[in-house]
Parts: C-alpha cells; sequence; structure tokens
C-alpha cells in the first residue's frame, strides 16, 4: 500500500492523501529474516477514493542494519457468548533504504532514506462459541 501525505508545514494543513496498492511477489519480494526486501512497482493512487487518478512509481530496496527485535502478543476476549483469541508476532529490524519515487513523473524521493526499518507481523485468530 502507498500512501502520500502532502501538508503545509506552516498551517499544519492537509492538502492531498492520495493512497493506492500493489500485490503480488513480482512487486514486492522479502526475506522473511528480514535481511533485504524490495519494492518495485507502477501504482495508481486516488485522493479519498474520488479524485484524481494519479500513478506512483517505486522502486526501492531495504537492507537489515541492525538486530531482529520480536514482540508476541496473546489477547483472549471472553464473553457470555463467545471467546475470541487472537495471537500476534510483530518482528522489526532497523534497515537502510535507497531508491527513487515518482509521482507522474514528477520525483519524490530519490537516495538513501533519513531513517528505514523492516517488519513481519504474523497474525493469527479463532473465536469459540460457548453457547
Amino acid at each position: 500500500m502507498v500512501g502520500i501525505y502532502r501538508r503545509n508545514t506552516c498551517t499544519h494543513t492537509l492538502i492531498a492523501a492520495p493512497f493506492g496498492s500493489a500485490t503480488g511477489e513480482e512487486v514486492f519480494g522479502f526475506n522473511r529474516r528480514l535481511w533485504n526486501a524490495h519494492v518495485k512497482a507502477t501504482i495508481p493512487v486516488q485522493d479519498g477514493g474520488v479524485g484524481r487518478l494519479s500513478y506512483v512509481a517505486v522502486d526501492v530496496t531495504w537492507h537489515g542494519s541492525g538486530r531482529v527485535q520480536t514482540d508476541d502478543h496473546h489477547d483472549v476476549v471472553k464473553q457470555p457468548t463467545y471467546t475470541y483469541i487472537a495471537d500476534t508476532r510483530d518482528s522489526a529490524r532497523p534497515a537502510d533504504a535507497t531508491g527513487q519515487i515518482t509521482q507522474d513523473g514528477t520525483s519524490i524521493f530519490d537516495g538513501p532514506a533519513i531513517s528505514a526499518a523492516m517488519t513481519d507481523t504474523h497474525f493469527e485468530s479463532r473465536t469459540i462459541s460457548t453457547q
């Protein structure tokens, strides 16, 4: 998913927030141990789903540069008629990222990122009826 947020930094007013998505192994690839990741796609984006359609070209590569940190979360919600159980495992690693991002041919980003990270989230849930 791509989101581009344009704000007036003096008044903190949101000017535009177009978003869109692309899927598939040919678009995004990564190593499950978060050693590296790469995305390359041209993604149609639209502001609020109703604005003018434009295109964002993304070609960015990340290389892991620190240790992986993993957080596990276990949530249980008990209600009179059911129990909901959710387990989440988040893994994150600092990274060095470099690449290019353009919108309708205009450069938005070109070069190394100041700050970057890679994350991998695994989510599993189940609902158990108690009736």
